[in-house]
């Protein structure tokens, strides 16, 4: 048999405030008087921040079709020109056939070739030595060559002179060829200020 126990609820009820409370008009204009302030102030301080801090990051605009990586701008041709065309189309454009000086840039470009082929801004039609299209030497770097590149070719019947200019190979590396060959390139140029 089951055993009821009347005991008396707690009454919280009394902690509920049953009357209205009288509240100053005054408190309420003090609070209405800070508060409108205080946020307005609030609000211009995060703007100003907001806005400090997009100047002070170098935004880079690109036209439209190229890419931005770093503080440049990339085109990565779909038609094919030779080496020599494509330097002139790049030249139109203000800018210049890819010159690779780092790790960063070279990983970019790569994940965006392989397995394509594309010309690149380096020859040694000029000086019979290795140099970007700036005129910069290049100095030899093996692990960036396909094995047993450059090698100057001449039996490739497609007229005189040897491979005089570097292409970025389907893995991914260097490799010479007549720069009379047609292929897809990348074009690069200085990224302006947004």
């Amino acid at each position: 048999m089951a055993d009821y126990y009347n005991e008396r609820e707690q009454d919280s009820s009394a902690l509920w405030i049953k009357e209205p409370v009288a509240v100053s008009l005054s408190a309420v204009s003090r609070f209405r008087r800070w508060l409108f302030p205080a946020l307005t102030a609030t609000f211009i301080l995060v703007l100003i921040i907001a806005l400090g801090a997009s100047s002070s990051a170098e935004s880079m605009c690109c036209p439209p079709g190229w890419d931005e990586f770093g503080s440049s701008c990339y085109f990565f041709s779909r038609e094919s020109r030779s080496w020599n065309e494509s330097r002139v189309w790049c030249e139109k454009r203000n800018a210049h056939l890819l010159i690779l000086q780092d790790d960063k840039t070279w990983n970019f470009v790569t994940r965006r070739t392989v397995p394509l082929m594309y010309w690149v801004g380096l020859s040694d039609w000029r000086t019979g030595r290795w140099e970007w299209i700036n005129q910069t030497p290049y100095t030899m770097e093996r692990r960036r060559w396909v094995p047993g590149q450059p090698d100057s070719w001449t039996d490739h019947g497609l007229g005189p002179g040897d491979e005089d200019c570097a292409h970025l190979h389907n893995t991914g590396r260097l490799n010479d060829l007549h720069c009379s060959i047609a292929m897809r390139y990348i074009c690069q140029k200085h990224g302006t200020q947004a």
